[in-house]
């Protein structure tokens, strides 16, 4: 971990990530491997009980589950926790690799919650692929792996704020499995393409396929921009079935009409300036859409994060994010959404293995559709506030 946990050029590769294959030598030069323990302090303002959420909050959460931080990623629960801890493993070579990430704890259950992953004995294994690299500019990856979309990830050292922002976790992608193609056509453009079976879904409920595309282009040395599109049906196409219930008639299972045709888009662009060595900007901006089968479901969002560098091991970032849901469909409230939101975030690593990451945010969001709303960020279960406004420290060891 550097000084001071700055975040990889993104979309950011996992940690043991396969890098340039080495030269032939010893075989165990040829692999790598670390591990790290995430853990954080959270004060919430609006002082929910309980102080963690009733089941562990996922993407598809809504505002009636109280307890905890509403409509965060993984910083769900006030108090003292643990993230989780993480291994990575990977092997290298002149032409094939492997790469294996491990998670435990918490955030391996609410990253993988409400996904196939959970059931199939996948909600531990953050990526598991096999690299072949059968020409110099070619890489192929095949398994796992994350999504290259956006300006954050899934660990905290690796990102410049500790919590991820709504974006991150409403309307990004976490991951797929399938086929990645990766060709670099020179230092100032790459192309990634790849064939998934799913968003968050190494089985997936449809046969339809995922497809995607990015490309980095690199104009100089301070600049690099990133330009992706992902889409595909996400909606299951078989139904097991529902006996009757009440007044309710029962389904019989089968096949579900048009569920190929419902499709899911993504576009997502990244603008990563950097006009000095100190000074950074990273600008994310994202529009999402999908046919339903009663409406239309759009989300559109954006965050820019200024990071400043005083030291070799300390920084400030602050970071600031819009996000609109037209119909309430990705944060569960079921009604237009908008939510702002402000974080600064205050870095300091100790010596090269151990970062401190010290924040404060202030979330907002207003459901204009709805007359005297009493809000959407829980104190406990018979009420709820406009804002919520929480301090976190999160504090990382890595072997790295």
């Amino acid at each position: 971990m550097p000084s001071s946990a700055p975040p990889p050029t993104p979309p950011a590769p996992a940690a043991g990530t396969p890098a340039t294959p080495v030269a032939a030598g010893n075989w165990y030069d040829k692999f790598a491997a670390d591990a790290f323990i995430d853990a954080y302090a959270s004060y919430n303002a609006n002082t929910p009980k309980p102080q963690a959420p009733v089941s562990l909050l996922a993407p598809t959460s809504s505002p009636g589950n109280p307890g905890g931080n509403s409509f965060r990623a993984l910083d769900v629960a006030e108090g003292f926790s643990v993230n989780w801890a993480g291994l990575n493993a990977s092997y290298t070579s002149d032409t094939i690799g492997g790469t294996v990430g491990l998670r435990f704890g918490p955030g391996a259950i609410i990253y993988h919650q409400t996904t196939s992953d959970e059931a199939a004995g996948l909600q531990f294994v953050k990526q598991a692929y096999g690299t072949w690299k059968p020409v110099d500019k070619l890489t192929l990856d095949f398994g796992k792996w994350d999504q290259p979309f956006g300006s954050e990830v899934a660990d905290s050292q690796l990102n410049m704020n500790y919590t991820r922002s709504v974006q991150w976790w409403y309307m990004q992608p976490l991951w797929f499995t399938g086929l990645r193609v990766d060709y670099a056509f020179a230092d100032q453009f790459d192309l990634k393409v790849f064939a998934a079976n799913g968003w968050n879904n190494t089985l997936a409920p449809n046969r339809g396929k995922t497809f995607g595309i990015q490309a980095t282009i690199t104009p100089a040395k301070q600049a690099v921009f990133y330009l992706g599109y992902v889409g595909g049906p996400q909606q299951a196409d078989f139904t097991t079935g529902s006996p009757a219930v009440g007044t309710a008639a029962a389904v019989p299972a089968g096949d579900v009409p048009d569920a190929n045709s419902h499709l899911r888009h993504l576009v997502a662009f990244v603008a990563d300036i950097n006009p000095t060595s100190d000074l950074r900007f990273l600008l994310n901006v994202d529009y999402r859409t999908e046919d339903l089968v009663t409406h239309n479901a759009s989300v559109y969002g954006g965050n820019l994060v200024i990071k400043y560098a005083f030291t070799d091991a300390f920084s400030g970032a602050l970071r600031g994010e819009y996000y609109h849901d037209e119909h309430g469909d990705t944060l569960g409230t079921g009604t237009k959404t908008d939510v702002e939101d402000g974080t600064l975030s205050l870095v300091y690593g100790v010596r090269t293995h151990l970062a401190l990451m010290l924040e404060g945010r202030y979330d907002h969001a207003s459901t204009p559709d709805v007359a005297n709303s009493p809000g959407i960020f829980q104190k406990n279960a018979a009420d709820a506030s406009e804002g919520q406004f929480t301090a976190t420290l999160g504090v990382i060891a890595s072997t790295k």
